[in-house]
């Protein structure tokens, strides 16, 4: 039986991916250049345009929902349905950590882009936690690494009234190594803490963490016929003075990191972004030119970051029609990018995350049971030969496709 293929997470310096499974099973791929053993096929997983394999443990007895790996590729932490976090030292396959605190589901974990041995958790328990690895901890036994407790908390930062609030998004920002940014599956209010200031830590089970900045959600929102909608990701520019999140409304919205408190200030749409699931994530190229998201569409989409490509608002003064997507609201307030959608990639299955790997490659993680590594192709040169007889014969066409977008 095939297992869902639930999260994966780049090297950052080498043509590496993790791949994080359902079963709880971490995998390493290469992402490398094309070659004769680029497909790989075992256990019923297929990854198409990978080259090589070089690990494959089990590290959790329940989904893994989130991977993030150091800066210096050493370390891999994982965040797992079990309501716990594993670090592990991927050069020795060994544990390092285990992460407990939290009370529900863990749904996202990042290492500091700063500090490699602080990581930041966020759950369906409506809390955040952050984690030092230099912290003593109590020894699990031997080659069993240590257990951790974190050294700071934001409880219940997005809880409205008793009722508890998950927390899907919660990132370091690229500007401020001491900002993080969270975000629910509530509505589209983004919070920003300050993780040095003592009120960062709440005081007692009535009281409520104060938040550094608040961005509030798309004024639109509160405009019938649409309501409130979470936050799926969240995603930092490299240069920090972009915030981009995307919206269950189907629309990528971005924010100036210098003034969060006035909304987005434009977004992004396309016919083929779907946010119909909490699992599917944005993701930033690593020169910060292009945006990928999934869609339950069964696609990917790219958007480009240049602003002069967005188009203006344009309201016609003509109400919205019920039913019609937020996209067409949003379209008459803020300026907008369409992008473009790589299609027939996942057979139509919802498409969850994506990455950006070292050589500029993208993976996308599939509900089909697939990653898929899409290349940038110089004009069209790999795919015309893909579609050559002599490609045919000799096998290199098994498991390859191409994509022209939209």
């Amino acid at each position: 039986m095939k297992s869902l293929i639930l999260t994966h997470d780049p090297f950052l310096a080498s043509p590496m991916v993790a791949v994080g499974y359902e079963c709880g099973a971490i995998r390493l791929l290469g992402t490398g250049p094309w070659g004769k053993d680029s497909i790989l096929a075992k256990g019923g997983y297929t990854y198409r345009g990978f080259n090589r394999e070089s690990a494959s443990v089990m590290v959790h007895d329940n989904a893994i929902f989130d991977l993030s790996l150091s800066a210096d590729d050493r370390y891999i932490a994982s965040a797992s349905g079990d309501q716990t976090c594993r670090v592990n030292d991927v050069e020795k396959q060994t544990p390092v950590a285990v992460l407990t605190g939290h009370h529900g589901s863990v749904k996202q974990i990042n290492h500091s882009i700063d500090n490699q041995n602080l990581l930041l958790t966020s759950s369906r328990d409506s809390n955040v936690h952050i984690w030092d690895l230099r912290t003593a901890g109590t020894s699990l036994g031997d080659n069993q690494g240590i257990s951790l407790k974190p050294i700071n908390s934001i409880f219940g930062g997005h809880r409205a009234g008793d009722k508890a609030i998950s927390v899907t998004s919660a990132v370091w920002s690229t500007r401020n190594p001491y900002q993080i940014a969270t975000a629910s599956h509530n509505d589209a209010v983004i919070k920003v803490w300050d993780i040095r200031k003592s009120h960062f830590i709440k005081k007692s089970p009535n009281s409520q963490p104060l938040v550094e900045y608040e961005a509030p959600k798309p004024r639109f929102h509160d405009f019938k016929p649409h309501r409130d909608y979470g936050i799926t990701s969240l995603t930092f520019a490299p240069d920090g003075s972009r915030l981009y999140a995307l919206c269950k409304d189907g629309n990528l919205y971005a924010y100036s990191t210098s003034h969060l408190d006035r909304g987005p200030i434009h977004f992004y749409s396309n016919s083929k972004l779907k946010t119909n699931s909490f699992y599917v994530k944005s993701s930033i190229s690593r020169d910060g030119a292009i945006i990928a998201t999934g869609s339950t569409d069964g696609t990917l989409v790219l958007f480009p970051t240049d602003e002069k490509y967005l188009s203006p608002a344009e309201d016609d003064g003509l109400p919205v029609p019920h039913g019609a997507p937020a996209s067409i609201t949003a379209a008459k307030e803020l300026y907008n990018g369409t992008g473009t959608a790589l299609i027939e990639g996942h057979n139509g299955r919802e498409v969850t995350g994506v990455a950006w790997d070292i050589n500029r490659n993208v993976i996308s993680i599939s509900d089909d049971c697939m990653a898929r590594l899409w290349r940038d192709d110089d004009n069209g040169v790999r795919a015309e030969q893909l579609r050559s007889e002599l490609d045919w014969a000799n096998g290199n066409r098994h498991g390859c496709g191409w994509s022209e977008g939209d």
